[in-house]
């Protein structure tokens, strides 16, 4: 049976702390998921897998054939891509049929939703017959009838597959095998994520139960450690005047000599004490856990005067395509509406004709596309390390809410898709705008995050416009809906 085995692996960024250490792999056919928190090098392991990056050490053993990698962008037609629509032997035309794929739409792929386009990344792919595919985020920007369209074409597929993906639905359906990337090591489990993520949850309290449990030790010895450093104290000073009420140079003698052994003795309980505290206080820090943001971050927010912050009615164009006709978009400041459609239907272009808009200043608004490019990336890092101290640190407060390490601004130039959401987030919130607009900002999330984000939108006082395919976060956060199909918005 044909493998793909991972050895040992190490990599590093240079400059920076290890990623990955003494990563071992052993893939056969069938989808394996590969998941775990943002920035843990999920990314970064499917690239090694490649060979786009070579691991500072381990090897790799790749099965015969092609290793093909779908990352999450798809930004450009590529030549495989059009190549795949054009071609009308072998297995293509059967993978456009089942994907619901039709050659003319290249001719307008500039205004193909990432939707779209991730379903002619998919075909290309599955139509070269690649003996192991690498999957990154396959179905971020995914309405549900697409995502189970998705998911029935995948099922088809007999080679390794790697599944890098947030959504549980997907990762249930497809996954036999779960890999859990965090703290530099990848764990493998020989079952589906769901039974996987319960186990990770179990060893969690555990470990909550653990952090508990360690307080209240480190707090009995702190105790312990006061109490006998006193009566050392007290039994030193009962020696000295004991000793002064002897006149006998002799005794004296064998009262000092007492006295040196039980100060010792005295010492080591302390010193042994002192090791307990310091390795309860250690487990305590390992155990620490993300803060969750509350109302208290927003205390300062001030609401603006005008009652409406943006409006749109009658047509909204995608060019010179009139899209949408008959709409009545309006955003209050207390709005929480949440913009859902299918795929291509026009909710991206009825938020960017809010924004273009809008009667609020730039620095007063949020704005998180689906995208955020690389570029992005490093000028929100860069923005963050700018700012003054005391607005830096409500920033990184915000972000260390939703599920980053704020040190990532000190550590990296380059964030993940998913740590620049949180960057671009927390630097929004941090900064108290009066509306926040988000494009699917679930996408490149994990579990915990979504959830995490959830939270924080709950406690935002201003207004929310909210893009997602995930019913579930949406209702959590907003009271509104939008629907968007048929050319009209109801």
């Amino acid at each position: 049976m044909s493998s793909l085995t991972c050895s040992n692996l190490a990599f590093a960024w240079p400059g920076h702390p290890a990623l990955l250490h003494a990563v071992d792999l052993h893939l056969t056919p069938g989808f394996c998921g590969l998941v775990g928190p943002n920035g843990s090098g999920k990314t970064t392991l499917l690239r090694i897998l490649t060979g786009e990056l070579r691991p500072d050490d381990g090897h790799i053993r790749r099965p015969p054939g092609r290793v093909h990698h779908c990352p999450q962008r798809v930004d450009t037609l590529t030549e495989s891509i059009q190549d795949f629509a054009w071609d009308w032997e072998g297995s293509a035309p059967r993978w456009r049929s089942r994907l619901g794929l039709d050659p003319e739409q290249l001719d307008r792929w500039d205004t193909l939703s990432p939707g779209e386009r991730k379903r002619w990344q998919l075909g290309a792919a599955l139509a070269e017959e690649p003996s192991v595919l690498l999957l990154d985020e396959p179905t971020n920007h995914l309405d549900s009838q697409t995502r189970a369209r998705i998911a029935e074409v995948l099922e088809a597929y007999e080679g390794i597959g790697v599944l890098v993906s947030h959504d549980r639905a997907l990762l249930d359906r497809l996954a036999t095998k779960t890999a859990w990337v965090e703290g530099g090591r990848v764990r493998t489990f020989g079952c589906g994520f769901s039974e996987a993520h319960e186990a990770l949850q179990r060893e969690r309290t555990e470990a909550r139960d653990a952090h508990s449990a360690a307080v209240g030790r480190e707090q009995k010895l702190h105790r312990q450690r006061v109490e006998q450093a006193e009566k050392a104290t007290r039994d030193a000073a009962k020696r000295r005047r004991s000793a002064r009420s002897h006149q006998s140079d002799a005794r004296c003698v064998v009262l000092k000599a007492r006295r040196d052994k039980s100060a010792a003795r005295v010492q080591n309980r302390l010193g042994v004490l002192r090791r307990k505290r310091d390795r309860a206080t250690a487990e305590r820090a390992s155990l620490r856990t993300s803060p969750e943001l509350g109302r208290s971050v927003f205390l300062d927010y001030v609401a603006p005067r005008r009652s409406v912050l943006a409006a749109v009615t009658g047509v909204v164009r995608a060019g010179e395509y009139p899209l949408l006709t008959g709409v009545e978009a309006i955003v209050e400041r207390d709005t929480r509406v949440h913009v859902c459609g299918e795929n291509g239907s026009g909710k991206s272009t009825l938020v960017r004709a809010l924004l273009a808009h809008s009667q609020v200043p730039p620095e007063r608004t949020l704005y998180v596309p689906q995208h955020l490019s690389a570029a992005h990336g490093r000028v929100l890092v860069e923005t963050i390390r700018g700012l003054p101290r005391p607005e830096r640190g409500r920033v990184g407060k915000v972000a260390a809410a939703l599920g980053l390490n704020p040190a990532i601004v000190t550590q990296t130039d380059q964030p993940s898709p998913g740590e620049s959401r949180k960057l671009a987030l927390a630097l929004g919130l941090g900064q108290s705008v009066w509306w926040v607009v988000l494009d699917e900002p679930t996408n490149h999330l994990d579990l915990p995050s979504r959830q995490r984000l959830e939270h924080a939108l709950s406690a935002y006082p201003g207004a929310l416009v909210l893009i997602s395919h995930d019913a579930a976060f949406a209702t959590g956060c907003t009271d509104t809906r939008w629907q968007v199909g048929d050319g009209t918005v109801r």
